[in-house]
């Protein structure tokens, strides 16, 4: 059975304010790309993204810049699995690959993160040519993997002019497709900026990173600044340059799960009885089938307060299958304890 479930909450009080993300369903090879023009400067450049995730199958591509018919000299960000489901950022000068790599694992699918690239290899320190931060925070951790960064002056060859860039899919394969929601994404031409000039610790709450007003960043030649509040057109330039074209995004796409409004979706990491399939950013699951007993649970646990959500109901089978859905305290997923079977 299909169920789309919505209801949202905002994480802290913030003065500015994200209103829409893109959902990309990776079944659908969702995507967006533009052709790059003559970069600014092929040493410098920035990419920053706020997602949060939906399934975790396979590498999935986040940003990715490079020609379309070969493999070689790509450069971008991934999340890799299913061993690692670690951040894998690659930089590409024609041949002579180098990376950065996590030690932490990423596979939340309740909450928004933070991801910046950062490039500049004008830098006479190694460490400080290529940077990645993940929720305003440096990751330079050496412990598990060698961190490779480029020589000095290095050009990004995977810049040159008409090569193309993508979000959500490697530009040289028809796979690697992201899964779940994009918001606030950036690429700078020419900048090496730092996590704190897309987000900032919130006053009241000084663990929690919270994004900010990008419209006063330079964006370069080949930059863009993507806010999808145009549903007609989600790949729309808000900087004023070209627009991103999509593929098989779709105004329902626009989502306002937004890094300020997280929205509860259902928990794709809780489905060990009788496995349901997931989709449309953990917003659908649908069990085909006779007399299955199929239990998830959403990614928010209610413990006090007023709370609101809303549940569309697919079409389902005529076999007498129904549908119970509302607050329990039982997550065992037995039988015998669907929500509405037992008084308590």
């Amino acid at each position: 059975m299909p169920i789309t479930v919505l209801g949202g909450t905002k994480a802290a009080d913030t003065a500015f304010s994200v209103d829409n993300s893109c959902r990309f369903n990776s079944a659908d090879s969702a995507y967006m790309h533009k052709t790059l023009g003559t970069a600014t400067n092929e040493k410098k450049f920035t990419f920053s993204a706020w997602i949060k995730r939906g399934l975790f199958t396979g590498d999935q591509t986040i940003f990715n810049v490079g020609p379309d018919s070969s493999d070689e000299w790509q450069t971008g960000i991934r999340i890799r699995a299913p061993s690692d489901y670690d951040i894998h950022c690659t930089f590409d000068d024609r041949g002579t690959s180098t990376q950065l790599i996590t030690t932490a694992e990423y596979r939340d699918p309740a909450a928004w993160m933070h991801v910046v690239f950062a490039v500049d290899t004008t830098q006479s320190t190694a460490a400080n040519r290529m940077k990645l931060y993940v929720n305003g925070v440096q990751q330079n951790d050496d412990d598990t993997y060698v961190n490779v960064y480029p020589s000095q002056n290095t050009d990004c060859d995977a810049m040159d002019s008409g090569n193309t860039i993508a979000v959500g899919r490697r530009t040289s394969s028809t796979n690697m497709y992201f899964d779940g929601y994009m918001a606030e994404v950036c690429f700078v031409d020419g900048t090496q900026y730092a996590a704190s000039d897309f987000g900032e610790y919130d006053e009241d709450s000084p663990t929690i990173w919270k994004p900010k007003d990008v419209s006063g960043l330079t964006f370069g030649n080949n930059g863009f600044y993507l806010d999808f509040e145009d549903s007609a057109n989600l790949g729309n330039d808000k900087n004023g340059g070209t627009d991103l074209t999509e593929v098989n995004l779709a105004a329902a796409d626009q989502c306002q799960d937004s890094p300020t409004n997280n929205f509860c979706v259902v928990n794709p990491l809780d489905n060990e009885y009788n496995d349901a399939s997931f989709s449309q950013g953990n917003t659908v699951t649908y069990t085909d089938g006779g007399a299955v007993y199929t239990f998830n649970t959403g990614t928010f646990f209610l413990t006090a307060g007023r709370w609101y959500w809303e549940v569309k109901v697919g079409a389902g089978n005529t076999t007498g299958n129904y549908y119970v859905i509302g607050i329990s305290d039982d997550v065992s997923g037995a039988t015998s304890q669907e929500l509405g079977n037992e008084s308590t």
